[in-house]
């Protein structure tokens, strides 16, 4: 819940961050979260998609990827390739994904699991 509620402004980065800001130790939050989830849904995949989807809504709004990097604290490079890992696309297809298809695509894969 709390990398949810974070998502909104600057997505945790990586787990140390949220580990930290949950005050335990990472290997608590992988653990938590694999008992939690079904397959194949992981805690860095999560965190990274979470990543997608508020730099998708950043680009939504008018800023181009390096001013959405800048934001979110990373690299163009490195959100390509977090975009590249899920949704399974470059910047510039993630770009002509609806934000209601790329929200459903999330919901199955990432929140489902947490739910079954």
């Amino acid at each position: 819940m709390r990398s949810l509620r974070q998502a909104g402004s600057r997505p945790f980065r990586n787990v140390a961050e949220l580990a930290n800001a949950a005050r335990c130790a990472p290997v608590t939050l992988f653990q938590q979260f694999r008992q939690a989830a079904a397959e194949p849904a992981t805690l860095n995949r999560l965190l990274g998609a979470l990543v997608v989807l508020r730099a998708h809504q950043l680009r939504d709004l008018g800023l181009g990827w390096k001013a959405v990097g800048a934001r979110l604290g990373f690299h163009r490079s490195t959100l390509n390739r977090k975009a590249r890992t899920w949704p399974g696309c470059t910047l510039t297809e993630l770009e002509r994904i609806g934000a209601d298809q790329l929200v459903a695509a999330f919901a199955t894969e990432y929140v489902g699991p947490l739910l079954r």
